[in-house]
């Protein structure tokens, strides 16, 4: 379970995967908003660099959290961002917070860039595009040889 902390982080992280993901392309929904995170901190775990705190588990289509809803859903209630069905994106309010922490985001470059490298990689990618390319990763899950 996730501490207040690792909530709040990943909330920030989640808008800012977002910002970026619209920046390089677009976030179509609800698919790539778990996925390009998922990359994220598979990137992020193997540098060993602290970024999301999600627990993915194996699903119908690849890698799956139920928290990047609950934090998705927070997000939107606060009205910092779009439902998650159809494009996804940040409002007014929610861009404004992502450009004041931008000195944030400088100062934890390392995980920032993963974010933004699993952006760049994948926002621009079809649904089908995106699953190969998930399902490609080499990913060993917890509880698994």
């Amino acid at each position: 379970m996730r501490t207040r902390k690792e909530i709040l982080t990943d909330r920030l992280l989640l808008l800012y995967a977002v910002d970026r993901a619209n920046h390089y392309g677009q976030m179509e929904g609800p698919f790539k908003l778990i996925k390009i995170p998922f990359a994220a901190e598979l990137a992020s775990n193997r540098a060993s660099v602290k970024g999301f705190n999600y627990t993915f588990f194996r699903y119908l289509y690849g890698p799956f959290t139920t928290e990047i809803y609950e934090d998705w859903g927070a997000i939107e209630r606060a009205g910092l961002g779009t439902p998650k069905k159809g494009p996804v994106k940040l409002t007014k309010k929610g861009q404004e917070i992502v450009d004041s922490l931008e000195p944030l985001f400088d100062e934890n470059r390392r995980i920032g860039s993963k974010i933004s490298s699993a952006a760049r990689s994948y926002a621009n990618l079809s649904f089908e595009e995106l699953k190969r390319e998930i399902y490609d990763l080499q990913v060993r899950f917890a509880g698994t040889m």
